[in-house]
């Protein structure tokens, strides 16, 4: 099994294993745990109301991007640097969103293709680092996130992808460019010729199976420390009212990365069949069959 944290972990080497409220103060960086994932904004419970859920009327909100700003990733042309700034975003009172800005510039970027999937796929899963940023006094200050208040983040969606469709797409197009040298090869060709679309589905869901094992190994003991750790969401909470927002949200995360992926990411028919006629083209073109 490869090691996430070794190749995630590390994002510059003056900061090793994430980033303290001493060394983010005085570099204008985000706060990060130690995957180098940077830490959501505390929010209080006087800013919410006595259902839990944010106050609106007395505190406006707005959305605190996980990964910014805006300028140096949207118009980004490496892979995944755009999806970052989609993949995760926080709903926050605005004056808390402004303190925070007002100690902190941006995050400290994953700088590898692996580093950057890796945050990637833990952010759209919805992890939550333990700790959180306390702006609501002089000074910052790093608090543990009670259960109850992790809870609150997941059940009210205010922490979410930004744009579900377009992250979707990146990781299915990641996992479609594993290598699959050891998978056999028989099953390969039966599902590219093969007349019944029925088995075409099943054996090109066998392949991509496989091929997001592959894509997802580097992350998959971070992952899975995460849900073992109560740092994913392990309970449904889907209610009528949020049936169909983005992407997971509502929903328990299995304890499998891969499980994760197929029921979350590839989360209906025309996700399944966009991702297999791509594959299919990829395949085709390896194995020269027309």
């Amino acid at each position: 099994m490869g090691n996430f944290m070794s190749e995630v972990i590390t994002l510059n080497p003056t900061i090793d294993q994430g980033v303290s409220l001493e060394e983010a103060i005085a570099n204008r960086v985000f706060p990060a745990d130690d995957l180098g994932i940077p830490l959501s904004i505390y929010i209080p419970s006087s800013y919410r109301r006595s259902d839990g859920r944010l106050n609106r009327v007395d505190h406006g909100v707005n959305n605190h991007h996980r990964y910014a700003p805006k300028k140096d990733l949207i118009h980004s042309s490496k892979m995944f640097e755009k999806m970052l700034r989609y993949c995760c975003q926080q709903v926050v009172p605005i004056d808390l969103h402004l303190g925070f800005n007002a100690w902190f510039d941006k995050p400290i970027l994953p700088e590898t293709q692996v580093r950057k999937f890796g945050a990637l796929f833990l952010s759209i899963a919805r992890y939550l680092p333990a700790e959180a940023v306390d702006t609501s006094g002089d000074v910052p200050a790093v608090k543990e996130l009670a259960d109850i208040e992790r809870q609150l983040i997941w059940a009210n969606n205010e922490l979410r992808p930004q744009q579900g469709s377009k992250v979707q797409k990146e990781i299915i197009d990641y996992i479609l460019k594993q290598d699959l040298n050891g998978v056999s090869e028989s099953l390969i060709l039966e599902f590219l010729t093969t007349p019944s679309d029925e088995t075409r589905v099943k054996k090109g869901r066998e392949l991509f199976k496989l091929a997001a094992e592959v894509a997802v190994e580097p992350v998959e003991q971070a992952y899975i420390d995460a849900w073992k750790g109560k740092l994913l969401p392990r309970h449904d909470i889907r209610t009528e009212r949020n049936r169909k927002l983005d992407l997971t949200f509502g929903r328990a995360v299995p304890k499998n990365p891969t499980r994760f992926i197929l029921r979350h990411v590839i989360k209906d028919q025309y996700a399944l069949r966009r991702a297999l006629s791509s594959l299919e083209t990829s395949l085709e073109k390896r194995y020269a069959i027309a």
